[in-house]
């Protein structure tokens, strides 16, 4: 695969993604990214991904697939500098809720919409940040600690030595211990949550994410 960059993302997805929040209300986009789960940058995960559902199933879940969503190809995938982790995917995110099925800012959901903008604001590229989660499952599953804590870190060894991990909510940072051990080199900033609820009770709370996402 040629070094990744937007462009070859743009051809990859499409524009829509890279022009505006919620484009995950289309569903041609979304088919656009079920096809690119096979792209080169995204593809260490799904053999993560297969690891995980299988012990999910072992663990009694029915159709865990619908339970565990998928990175987006519409990002750095293991090549990115930035990983951006909340505590859990949302139900946009999950196909047993009716969601997209991927861990993205591209969902359609206020929250979502609010990380997509925060994510221009920082002067992101999409290349250089991939967005997941600590649980990274539907967690009212309720599985055991330590399979979560094992799984995450499993999926932070796929990456290739990202710079810095932003961890997005009290709740993620108590998962600093793990992320540190899958990604010992990396530096680890804690910031308060993009949740609509907690960003409009502090007008603060959109510059500090800001802040942190370009690694003041």
């Amino acid at each position: 695969m040629p070094e990744l960059d937007d462009g070859l993302l743009r051809g990859l997805i499409g524009d829509e993604p890279f022009e505006r929040a919620r484009s995950h209300d289309l569903p041609e986009v979304l088919q656009r990214k079920r096809d690119a789960v096979v792209a080169e940058h995204v593809k260490p995960f799904e053999a993560a991904r297969s690891d995980m559902l299988g012990a999910m199933s072992r663990a009694g879940v029915k159709e865990p697939e619908a339970h565990l969503p998928r990175v987006d190809p519409a990002s750095g995938g293991v090549h990115a500098r930035l990983v951006v982790l909340t505590e859990a995917p949302g139900a946009s995110s999950l196909e047993s809720a009716g969601g997209s099925g991927f861990a993205s800012t591209d969902n359609d959901d206020p929250v979502s919409e609010r990380m997509w903008r925060l994510c221009g604001d920082a002067g992101l590229e999409r290349y250089e940040v991939v967005h997941w989660n600590c649980i990274a499952w539907d967690k009212s599953l309720k599985l055991e600690r330590a399979l979560v804590r094992a799984f995450l870190r499993r999926w932070l060894q796929v990456m290739e030595g990202p710079t810095r991990v932003v961890l997005l909510s009290t709740a993620a940072k108590g998962f600093r211990a793990d992320v540190r051990a899958g990604l010992p080199e990396a530096e680890i900033t804690d910031v308060l949550s993009s949740s609509s609820r907690v960003a409009l009770s502090d007008p603060r709370v959109d510059a500090g994410i800001v802040a942190a996402l370009r690694g003041w």
